[in-house]
């Protein structure tokens, strides 16, 4: 299984800060809630961090 990334690190990866990623992902939240997504988790799967990479482009 693949190890989950945590929010800050995503949000770093594209040079943001963490709340910066949220606003950004607002708008495909729902796909990621399709996908397992909780905004209370700290993490994301390599799933969501897929979709991810698909909507924002690769960081």
């Amino acid at each position: 299984m693949k190890p989950k990334i945590g929010k800050a690190e995503i949000a770093a990866k594209y040079g943001v800060q963490t709340r910066t990623l949220i606003r950004w992902i607002k708008p495909f939240l729902a796909e990621l809630e399709n996908i397992g997504y909780q905004t209370s988790k700290h993490s994301f799967t390599p799933k969501q961090i897929k979709l991810i990479y698909e909507k924002l482009g690769e960081p």
